[in-house]
């Protein structure tokens, strides 16, 4: 290979190397929403489990949101973690009565960092059982 050509690759693989940037790009929060395992829902009843949630650049909300296909149980509920990197929290939601076996219910948690990244998390549930 000439001198010229190495030149070029040189000058090619310097221009390359000064596009890459060796910090690390923000990226959204982490969520987890889990039920409970052995846990069966029941009309009236509760769906139990647990939410965790973490973000290097801090949290500001975690926004539950449960929607039943018969429309029965729809709600949402706003939070904000005492700690404002990381959290786990209890998810208790109370099932009205009337809602028959096997009634799909599903429960989204979106969490929001401070400088508003956006993540979520869905789990799929029954009421007699769980789907996951």
């Amino acid at each position: 290979m000439g001198t010229r050509h190495c030149c070029a690759l040189a000058g090619i693989i310097a221009l390359g190397a000064g596009c890459t940037d060796p910090r690390s790009r923000p990226g959204p929060p982490t969520v987890e929403v889990t039920l409970e395992a052995g846990h069966t829902i029941n009309s009236p009843g509760s769906i139990l489990g647990s939410i965790y949630a973490y973000d290097e650049h801090g949290l500001d909300s975690i926004v539950v949101s449960i929607h039943s296909a018969d429309e029965r149980l729809i709600g949402d509920s706003t939070f904000f973690s005492s700690d404002p990197f990381e959290t786990t929290r209890p998810l208790i939601w109370q099932v009205p009565a009337g809602m028959s076996t096997g009634t799909g219910i599903q429960v989204v948690v979106r969490v929001t960092s401070y400088i508003g990244f956006a993540a979520a998390d869905t789990v799929f549930a029954a009421v007699g059982g769980t789907l996951r």
